[in-house]
């Protein structure tokens, strides 16, 4: 009896080796974002962590939940603001060569306008100056 409670105990004894040896199983419930032996990606619509070893169920709860579906709208809604916003630029800067040019072309009328005035004063003056020596 003694000799069947020795052995016993020795094999008890190898196997609590035999377990420390070996790596502790984790529950997937304790993880931590911190865990190295976890494989983590992030989500590219919300920024959630997501392990690689999430099942199926868990990860078709993630996409179909609130969190991530209201980033999408987000997202959808900041692509077709930015689209806008591009067109109206487009069209903007249209607008300003258009009106570059109105000016430049009315500039140029300004100043011929300018200049025959000028001449026609000049010849006024020219013309003056005789009329008072005689």
């Amino acid at each position: 009896m003694v000799d069947k409670a020795q052995k016993a105990l020795e094999e008890a004894e190898a196997l609590k080796k035999l377990f420390a040896k070996q790596e502790p199983v984790l529950d997937s419930s304790k993880y931590t974002a911190a865990d190295v032996r976890l494989k983590l990606c992030v989500c590219h619509i919300c920024g959630a962590f997501l392990s690689v070893y999430d099942s199926d169920q868990r990860l078709a709860d993630h996409f179909g939940g609130k969190l991530h579906l209201g980033y999408m709208q987000i997202h959808d809604k900041l692509a077709e603001l930015q689209e806008e916003r591009s067109k109206s630029r487009k069209l903007d800067r249209y607008d300003d060569r258009r009106s570059k040019e109105r000016s430049r072309d009315q500039g140029n009328s300004r100043d011929q306008g300018r200049d025959y005035d000028h001449r026609s004063r000049d010849c006024e003056r020219y013309s003056d100056r005789g009329r008072a020596r005689n």
